[in-house]
């Protein structure tokens, strides 16, 4: 064996064993390495050898990260994909038996949309006396409590769920596909025909486009209505 190749194996041999990485060798050429590397080692300069050592440490590293390295790549990762998860929800409760959802992670509804939902509800119920002012729901809801989709969902379940017992409500109206996806289950989003979905036993679901599309793509509005219909006629209620 050279001087040169058996030095760079006895430094790589060095760097893999202290990265952890097992190397099985026969006892022959283990003597052969030690041999050929404490000759070396002798007439090889010392800069040399410090050049030679932290070019395999560089290759080891990059080609064979030990699993503690990666452990922590792969926490930082999850770290900063549960951070970037930031969710606003507004809701209203025009009367007891109807609840209203939408998501507003961009932008909080405006007047034009307030007003377009102020004609939805009179169709609904025509003995509504208004619309009240939103609430807004955050997710996550303050700083101590943090955590990716599934806390986020686990979150929102227990929020609707505390809404609808909270007054006799009989409608869940969902404004646009956000609202959809973050507060119906997997199931639920599965039974929903015609934009209609049974929540529970006294509660329907009313998927609808939100109110932002139903100004910008006015095609949209007949979906909305062609829904409410067919709820007042299913169940035969008067509005």
């Amino acid at each position: 064996m050279a001087a040169g190749q058996s030095l760079e194996k006895s430094f790589r041999d060095y760097y893999l064993q202290a990265l952890g990485v097992v190397q099985y060798v026969s006892k022959d050429l283990v003597d052969d390495i030690r041999v050929d590397s404490q000759e070396s080692t002798k007439s090889a300069p010392v800069a040399s050898q410090q050049a030679a050592a932290e070019s395999l440490l560089k290759v080891d590293l990059e080609v064979k990260p030990n699993k503690r390295t990666a452990k922590v790549l792969s926490a930082n990762i999850i770290a900063e994909e549960t951070a970037a998860l930031a969710l606003k929800f507004a809701f209203w409760q025009p009367t007891d038996e109807l609840l209203i959802a939408t998501a507003a992670t961009q932008e909080l509804p405006n007047s034009q949309q307030v007003n377009l939902l102020k004609n939805i509800v009179k169709a609904i119920d025509s003995q509504s006396s208004g619309l009240p002012q939103f609430d807004v729901v955050n997710w996550p809801p303050h700083a101590s409590m943090q955590g990716g989709e599934t806390e986020a969902r686990e979150f929102l379940s227990t929020l609707i769920s505390s809404k609808l017992a909270a007054k006799p409500t009989k409608i869940l109206l969902l404004l646009g596909d956000s609202a959809k996806h973050w507060l119906l289950s997997s199931s639920q989003k599965t039974e929903i025909i015609d934009g209609l979905v049974p929540l529970s036993d006294k509660v329907m679901g009313l998927m609808v486009p939100s109110l932002a599309t139903m100004l910008s793509e006015p095609k949209t509005k007949p979906v909305t209505w062609h829904v409410i219909c067919k709820y007042l006629n299913q169940y035969n209620v008067s509005s």
